[in-house]
Parts: C-alpha cells; structure tokens; sequence
C-alpha cells in the first residue's frame, strides 16, 4: 500500500536520508514521531524494537507496508550483550538500505530533531552547515510542564518548557546527536560516530550545525566525548528535544520498559535530573504544521488510525495497572511532589 502526503511530497534527496532507532512499547507515540521527521526530510526508518507487549510491531509494520519503514528484530538471544542498542547498531553498520543511504540519523522515539532554520527541513539544515560528513547537533532537555496525567496529543504540543540553554546540569544537557554520511563511518555511536572508514578522521569533515568544525579532542573517544563543551556548543541553527519524561504517569511506563543501553536507572532521581522546566521552548513551531499533515495523511488510513488508537488505550490500561502497584504508586506519589 502506498501513502499519499497531501500538499507535502517527499524531495528526491529524502530517499537518501534514513533514521535508525530501537523501540519496545513506544506504540503511543511512534506515528508523531514517524511523521515528524517525514515532515524535516528523511525517507525511510530502520526500527530494531524486542519485547514489545503494545501495538508498535504491529504499527511499524503497517507503516513498512506503506514503504516507509523497515523492521528488524532485536529480541536478545543467549549469550548476547545487554545494550540493544550497541548490537543494534553492529546490525544497522551491515544493512543494505543503511550502506545506500546518503545520510543517517540515530535518534531514540523521545528525540525530535528541531532544525531552526529556513522552514524547518533538513535542507535547511544542511546549507547552513555546509558540505560535511558528520554534522552535530545538542541535546534540549524537556520537562513534564507539571502535567501528572497522561496527554494523548502531540508531544510537541504538550509540553514547552525546558532547560535553558547552558544549563550546567544535567550532564544530558550538553548531549550531542549527529547526522552522518555512513559511507564514510565505520563504527556508528548513539551520540557521534566512534571510529571513521579507513579509521582517519582527516578525511572527515565533522562540523556543528553552524558548520564549525568540531575539535579534534572528540577523534579520541574519552570520557565525556557524547557531550558538547562550553566553547563549542551552539543551538542557533537546531537542537534534537528530548522529551525524556514526558506526564509523571507516562514516565511510569518508562521506568517499567527499561533503558535499550543502561546507564541512569530510571527512578526518582532521573526524573528530578531530567525533569527541566526552566525555560519555555518553542523551537517546534516551525516545522510543526507540516508534521500535522503528514500525521493526517498516515492516519487517514484506517488500519493504522486502528493501531494508534489501541496504542493510546493500551498506554492507558497500563498506566492505571502500574498504579495499583505499591512500587509504582509510590514513586507516583513522589513525582507528584516534585511537580
């Protein structure tokens, strides 16, 4: 089946943009997020997902049917490694559709990638950077916005507010997402590339939005090197909004599915960490009228308007059994206490 985007044809160059992400029980949310950055200016998405207890292998697929999304299994087996993401990843570096691509994204279900320039598109972006092999772009930190329940509408719309620009923490305030030409890299990183083809990051032009280049200290991979510094962050051009909490309650089923690479445990203290309000952040404005088409345009087909809706639902249930949990309940009450 073929989807028709009124008034919002894909460019040519989309067929050569692709975003790789892992999924488990993202189903609420991955038509916004699928249609958002069909809106920015990419093609095609390469979705790993594992365990998934909702509707989002059911979505995916359909949304595969429709040609815009290809679907891998990432269940782990015995013996494999714990981050879905990093054997993600190794997958991903061996794909076909990820080797013809002319430029890749990593970018998790709660990242929305907010290019500022011109109208909003990847285009845009990319005459503002220049010519590059790897543009990076920081993180925006999204807080709750003080909503407890659970919003059904578009995260975009729901919640503004967020961590002001040099915010010192958290640490995920200097994050960096980046887009890269994967010919020309050999290992891929969640954040930034690890290790260029050949292993000669001469060869590479690694650039910030603002088409600076980065600092020859990240060719090392130390510690700290996932982050931007003080001397060379800039959100002029685009930021990447991590939605990270979202509704106390949507934060719930975060803290049930797990993190796809480890790190921070999601509790109490995560939420305080990431929950950042200070500052209200309109940056998705611009791109957010064509996102609206196109997420009508998908949902005007009744199949996949079906799945979304049983996904919303499902969130639901599984938020008022999470509440009947005493673990759960508590750290609900908690959070309402923070907000």
């Amino acid at each position: 089946m073929s989807v028709t985007l009124p008034d919002l044809p894909l460019p040519e160059s989309a067929k050569g943009r692709i975003v790789i992400t892992c999924m488990r029980n993202e189903g609420a949310w991955i038509v916004e997020w699928i249609a958002w950055h069909l809106a920015a200016g990419f093609g095609h998405f390469l979705v790993y997902t594992n365990d998934c207890e909702d509707p989002t292998e059911a979505i995916l697929d359909r949304l595969g049917e429709m040609g815009l999304v290809t679907r891998r299994d990432n269940a782990r087996k015995a013996g494999q490694r714990a981050s879905y993401q990093i054997r993600a990843l190794r997958r991903a570096r061996r794909e076909d559709l990820v080797r013809a691509a002319e430029w890749a994204a990593i970018l998790d279900a709660d990242e929305f990638l907010a290019i500022k320039a011109g109208e909003g598109r990847l285009d845009d972006l990319f005459a503002a950077a220049g010519p590059a092999d790897v543009v990076s772009i920081p993180w925006r930190v999204f807080g709750s916005g003080g909503r407890l329940d659970y919003d059904r509408g578009p995260v975009t719309r729901a919640f503004r507010l967020a961590a002001p620009e040099f915010c010192p923490r958290p640490a995920q305030a200097w994050g960096m997402k980046s887009l890269f030409r994967p010919d020309r890299i050999e290992v891929f990183g969640l954040h930034r590339p690890k290790v260029p083809a050949g292993g000669d990051w001469s060869s590479i032009r690694w650039v910030d939005a603002e088409g600076r280049p980065m600092p020859e200290r990240y060719h090392a991979l130390e510690r700290g090197g996932w982050r931007f510094g003080r001397d060379n962050i800039t959100y002029r051009v685009a930021q990447v909004n991590h939605y990270a909490v979202k509704s106390a309650q949507s934060y719930l089923m975060k803290v049930l599915r797990g993190s796809a690479h480890g790190g921070m445990p999601r509790d109490a203290g995560y939420w305080r960490a990431m929950d950042r309000n200070e500052v209200e952040d309109r940056s998705a404005d611009l791109l957010a009228p064509a996102a609206d088409r196109v997420m009508a345009a998908l949902l005007s087909d009744p199949v996949l308007a079906d799945l979304h809706r049983a996904a919303q639902d499902w969130h639901a249930a599984e938020i008022e059994r999470a509440l009947s949990r005493a673990d759960m309940a508590s750290l609900m009450a908690a959070l309402r206490e923070d907000a």
